[in-house]
């Protein structure tokens, strides 16, 4: 009989494990995620965890869920203006007039621009050349205390660079690709230990003369968060028009460059395209036939010896509150993983400046004063 052990693996009849999904920030932040299964089988708990896991390192959220009006599935945990019952945004042009699809288009049109210029912000105040200038402006002792620490992580990286190319040496494409990872992680490390140091002298900075504007830049959007959450629930009926679109493409395939995370949750697999459902970093399954369905199904092109694998997991895994995840590119190789969300206790997503805002905007209850001054800066 097929049981977790002591590593809380869950153990199959063949001998073969399937470990506990180990969940961090990092597992989701710009990533696509896909969760599937029946309505009431925890597909809006497995969105609530992933909230919670992104949460202060994601700052911003927009959701679409037409059924939150009789559910009210994410009240308490996101304020009501970045909640959408529908896929939609008016013509500025002509805004009483209904224009169907066209309003679902420029929605989609209205977030991938604003990150566009989100990431854009980011990518000048984040550059590595300006920082290092503003790095070399400060105190000595200050600088000195920061180059232990960066030289303990560029010797690092060096250590597993070496080890690369040893563990790739018959495969000059995979080991280019994996070294090229790795310079990019000790990148962003850098990026942030230079920020870590630049922070507490923000200040004194500002007050030296002859800054460049690039250094003024870096400096007025030292702390900028462009990331956002971007969440379809249960709403591929309002998608289906778009699936084939670019602009939607975009949004799967290309979010990372605009720092968006997307989850989209759908009652089946087959509510999504193949080429869209194939290319989910993670996916989540919360019942054993939509599993099962989505594996043996010929045009996701699963291999024999996977098929035989699910099938073997399925019926015993999905036991309680199982669920299962798969991750399409694991570095480990595993792929497959267990998992159980409880359900989770509310808290209010997102950051402070947010919250502010939310309350400048309110009138009372649920309603909005669309007259606020602020109102405007909730527009897509």
């Amino acid at each position: 009989m097929s049981d977790l052990n002591k590593f809380k693996d869950l153990v199959l009849e063949s001998g073969k494990t399937v470990p506990e999904l180990k969940v961090s920030q990092s597992l989701f932040i710009d990533k696509t995620i896909a969760i599937y299964g029946p309505s009431k089988t925890g597909k809006t708990v497995i969105i609530k965890h992933i909230m919670k896991t992104v949460d202060t390192f994601i700052e911003q959220v927009i959701i679409i869920a037409p059924s939150e009006p009789s559910n009210r599935s994410y009240e308490g945990f996101v304020d009501s203006p970045f909640i959408h019952y529908r896929l939609y945004l008016a013509d500025p042009k002509n805004p009483k007039k209904d224009d169907g699809a066209k309003g679902g288009l420029r929605f989609l049109e209205a977030v991938w621009k604003r990150q566009e210029m989100m990431a854009a912000i980011y990518t000048r105040a984040n550059s590595i050349k300006i920082l290092l200038d503003l790095f070399n402006k400060l105190p000595k002792d200050t600088r000195r205390d920061a180059m232990r620490h960066i030289d303990r992580i560029n010797s690092e990286k060096n250590h597993t660079v070496e080890k690369i190319k040893k563990q790739y040496m018959n495969d000059p494409g995979k080991r280019d690709e994996k070294i090229k990872e790795i310079n990019e992680k000790f990148k962003k490390m850098l990026t942030l230990l230079y920020k870590k140091y630049i922070s507490p002298h923000y200040r004194e900075l500002w007050k030296q003369k002859h800054l460049t504007e690039d250094e003024k830049y870096s400096l007025y959007y030292l702390n900028f968060n462009p990331r956002l959450l971007l969440i379809f629930d249960d709403c591929s009926a309002q998608l289906k028009p778009f699936f084939n679109k670019e602009i939607f493409r975009m949004l799967f395939y290309q979010n990372r460059h605009s720092f968006i995370t997307v989850i989209i949750s759908c009652q089946d697999d087959t509510d999504l395209p193949t080429n869209l459902r194939k290319n989910a970093f993670i996916s989540f399954f919360t019942e054993s036939i939509v599993c099962t369905s989505n594996f043996e199904r010929s045009s996701n092109q699963f291999s024999k010896p996977l098929r035989g694998l699910v099938g073997e997991m399925a019926p015993v895994l999905f036991k309680g509150h199982r669920k299962l995840a798969y991750i399409r590119e694991d570095d480990t190789h595993q792929q497959f993983y267990h998992c159980q969300f409880p359900f989770p206790k509310k808290f209010r997503f997102g950051s402070d400046a947010l919250f502010e805002l939310c309350e400048q905007v309110k009138s009372d209850g649920t309603s909005m004063d669309k007259d606020n001054p602020f109102y405007s800066r909730f527009k897509i």
